[in-house]
């Protein structure tokens, strides 16, 4: 015999039923985002070359250029002075100068220090004639590779040879190494000031 209280059961127990069924569907979707987000492995960011780059500027002894992931560094010759064929001197033009470049590559465990973290550096050094043999030496002994080697200008005195490499590695070593290179020149000996144009200053501050 149907009644109102066998009616009022039937409906309290199919709203139970629904209500597990909601809750446990619930509680698997929530379970399983957290065990997707233990699965993933714990990363820092790779190196933020943005804010290292007036740091490895300076430990350069050249001008830091931030350009997006970029870091570039220009480092100006400071003696001897490169006279072009009218007479103008040329270690004034990024153009005629060491331009080296660095990019961060990679992530890296966070249970790593951020110096093992690698970038990547690309770069030419502007060369006399005298300094070209001992450089070639030094970065091929750091196992760089060299990518190519040509002249900017003729008929300026000294002559002036562009010796364009990369490397990928950790940032210190790296950094290291190319201070060991620029040792082998001239390129960075304070008996001549030569600050870049009003450009890059404009570049540099903003």
């Amino acid at each position: 015999m149907f009644t109102m209280n066998n009616y009022t059961s039937r409906i309290a127990m199919t709203l139970a039923v629904i209500t597990v069924a909601a809750f446990s569907v619930a509680s698997l979707q929530y379970f399983s985002q957290q065990t997707l987000v233990v699965a993933q492995p714990a990363t820092n960011p790779a190196i933020n070359i943005t804010q290292q780059c007036p740091v490895i500027g300076k430990t350069l002894g050249g001008i830091s250029v931030p350009s997006g992931n970029v870091c570039d560094v220009v480092v100006v010759r400071q003696t001897p002075e490169i006279t072009g064929h009218n007479g103008l001197v040329l270690n004034k033009f990024t153009l005629m100068n060491s331009v080296i470049e660095f990019m961060a590559t990679n992530t890296t465990s966070s249970s790593q220090p951020p110096a093992n973290q690698n970038v990547y550096v690309m770069g030419d050094f502007a060369l006399l004639e005298s300094e070209m043999n001992p450089v070639l030496q030094t970065i091929t002994k750091s196992g760089w590779t060299v990518t190519g080697i040509h002249n900017h200008m003729i008929l300026e005195s000294p002559k002036t040879t562009f010796v364009h490499w990369e490397t990928q590695g950790d940032l210190n070593a790296i950094i290291g190494q190319i201070k060991d290179a620029l040792a082998q020149t001239s390129i960075t000996r304070s008996q001549i000031a030569h600050p870049l144009p009003s450009f890059f200053e404009k570049v540099i501050i903003a």
